[in-house]
């Protein structure tokens, strides 16, 4: 029995080592902040958004799933969910599905990003929907991080008019990998 323990003893330390040596199949470690060309990004937040004059505000939630086409290219897919409530609003509850391209600047923990996005609104309201957007990624750690995003969105059923449109503002968190 002592033999049999000591050969895989034995065994388990030589694969180690091989494994120690670069000969296994992950990938190395970079402590490099921040994603990379072909990394992909997941992200949940909450979300607030208000119509031009903002006196018609809702509160809701938000994900999306994402590919770093270059190092500071993320092309995102977006969900969203806002209802509306209290006692001068009328209730109601609207989708957003969105298509998002942003230009980020890798600087280390601190990513400021800007661009713009197109997608459709449905819900008790439909309409196409386009705008600019912005934001920040602030890195706590080499590939999660917290973002803060702003979005203005034209509504297509209307003028393209500044009044017309709707501002959407999210916080969370979210990670590359």
């Amino acid at each position: 029995m002592k033999k049999v323990l000591l050969g895989v003893s034995l065994l388990a330390l030589s694969a180690s080592t091989a494994f120690a040596q670069g000969q296994g199949d992950v990938p190395p470690y970079t402590a490099e902040i921040g994603p990379r060309q072909g990394d992909f990004e997941v992200f949940l937040g909450g979300t607030g958004t208000s119509n031009g004059e903002f006196n018609d505000n809702t509160l809701g939630i938000s994900g999306s799933f994402g590919y770093y086409a270059l190092e500071w290219l993320p092309v995102s897919l977006r969900q969203s969910y806002a209802a509306s409530f209290g006692s001068k609003v009328n209730d109601r509850n609207n989708f957003t599905t969105s298509v998002g391209a942003d230009f980020q600047a890798p600087l280390g923990r601190w990513q400021p990003f800007a661009g713009g996005f197109v997608g459709y609104s449905y819900g008790s309201q439909s309409s196409g929907l386009a705008g600019p957007e912005a934001g920040i990624k602030v890195f706590v750690n080499e590939s999660t991080f917290i973002e803060g995003l702003m979005q203005y969105g034209w509504l297509f059923d209307k003028t393209l008019d500044w009044d017309n449109g709707r501002a959407v503002y999210t916080i969370g968190a979210g990670f590359n990998f």
